[in-house]
């Protein structure tokens, strides 16, 4: 697994699947990540498999369906590539008990992926190398921000004055 092929392939999780319509999404999530990939979306505890991340794209979809994620700069080493990202759209689902009201939002994270060739490949003569796990960490304080429309507020005083 050499570092060029590695940020390649997480290129590709932006481009196919982040950016990509739902359907070619989750499609794409099947050949890219492993069968038993995990996700940890800015929180500590893991979404595990394809299936559930399957539909994580779905739900942020629904919230913003022309959601952009664009990766600034990537840095590879071993079996890790780091992109530090922006993703922006149009708030047009719930999200964090925070209505829809149409607000674009733009905010910065980094993405931590770890690459490896799921074992059922290794016995290939060319083993595919896949993405095994993601961890997200966003200004999610600023997206809600964005979102309500309540500057420098507490995640949960936006929350509450919105859901109020």
């Amino acid at each position: 697994m050499s570092p060029d092929r590695n940020k390649d392939l997480a290129r590709r999780y932006y481009e196919d699947v982040a950016n990509a319509d739902v359907s070619a999404g989750q499609a794409a999530a099947e050949q890219l990540l492993t069968a038993d990939f995990l996700f940890y979306p800015n929180m500590p505890e893991a979404q595990r498999g394809i299936e559930a991340h399957k539909q994580f794209l779905a739900r942020h979809h629904e919230i913003a369906p022309d959601q952009k994620w664009i990766c600034q700069e990537m840095i590879a080493e071993g079996d890790t590539v780091v992109c530090r990202f922006t993703v922006e759209g149009t708030h047009q689902g719930m999200f964090h008990g925070i209505a829809p009201a149409g607000r674009r939002f733009s905010v910065q994270g980094v993405d931590f992926f770890r690459m490896r060739v799921p074992n059922r490949s290794r016995l290939l003569a060319r083993p595919t190398t896949r993405i095994a796990e993601v961890q997200r960490h966003l200004d999610l304080h600023r997206l809600l921000e964005q979102m309500s429309g309540v500057a420098d507020a507490a995640p949960d005083q936006q929350v509450s004055s919105v859901a109020s």
